[in-house]
């Protein structure tokens, strides 16, 4: 009778059965299955499939938050503990297999769930965000216009209106890299992660700045000023689509060579 119990090795908590008391248990080539049984449910282990051309970003250790559809309102963390060599081709793209370990202590998380996760590849705090569509704006003439003009203004309040006119407006001599001596290149130069936000200051007036732009999540993305004594605050009213007859103007209208241009506005 010794052989006639069968024991599990382990303390766990059985979540699927497949065999009956009394039932004949035939075993040949392969020890069958007849219980499946989860050690701890206070830990879970999620196997997320990520695509080949993001693999490179995920690192052990590496912090992770992920949501699932039975609890939407909340936001769940876990830890990368593995990343599997063996890749799996689904729908001829090629994605590698990474564990993750998270805490369940409320025995929300399910086996078997389905998970949505995000890998924390950077993580900044107190920076100021806009969303990613206010820095692809493309300006109309009479924004380009409105801008010069402000920028004629400011000029003035220092005293050197004599360096404020644009040489041959918007019909002449034009530079579609920026400001010559600024620094600035503008949304479509070279340096990709310079650009224009269009806003409204307190008396509703439009105005523009230009930013240097960081980290993004998708959806919304770090600015910065690019001059001193330029300020971004939180709750400035941002631009993030036009809707007008006005035809944008194209790169080689945008910024028109100013003399004396050389100093931050």
């Amino acid at each position: 009778m010794r052989y006639a119990f069968v024991r599990s090795p382990i303390d766990g908590t059985v979540i699927y059965r497949e065999v009956e008391e009394g039932q004949t248990v035939a075993s040949s080539f392969q020890t069958p299955q007849l219980f499946l049984i989860a050690e701890d449910l206070s830990k879970m282990e999620i196997h997320a499939l990520v695509d080949e051309s993001e693999i490179g970003l995920i690192k052990v250790g590496q912090p992770v938050r992920f949501e699932v559809q039975a609890h939407d309102e909340k936001i769940f963390n876990g830890t990368v503990r593995q990343v599997w060599l063996q890749p799996e081709t689904v729908q001829n793209v090629v994605n590698y297999t990474v564990v993750v370990d998270a805490d369940n202590p409320d025995g929300l998380l399910l086996p078997g769930m389905t998970a949505t996760l995000d890998f924390v590849v950077e993580l900044k705090e107190d920076v100021i965000l806009v969303p990613i569509a206010a820095t692809r704006i493309e300006p109309t003439r009479s924004m380009m216009e409105k801008m010069f003009e402000n920028m004629r203004k400011r000029f003035e309040a220092r005293g050197d209106s004599a360096h404020t006119r644009p040489s041959g407006g918007f019909g002449g001599d034009r530079m579609a890299s920026g400001a010559a001596g600024s620094g600035m290149s503008g949304h479509n130069g070279n340096n990709s992660n310079m650009t224009m936000i269009w806003y409204f200051d307190e008396k509703k007036d439009l105005q523009s700045m230009p930013v240097r732009t960081g980290s993004n999540d998708g959806r919304n993305i770090e600015i910065e000023p690019m001059f001193p004594g330029m300020l971004i605050r939180e709750g400035m009213e941002v631009i993030q689509s036009i809707e007008t007859d006005e035809p944008a103007m194209d790169s080689s209208q945008r910024m028109p060579r100013m003399r004396g241009f050389g100093r931050p506005f």
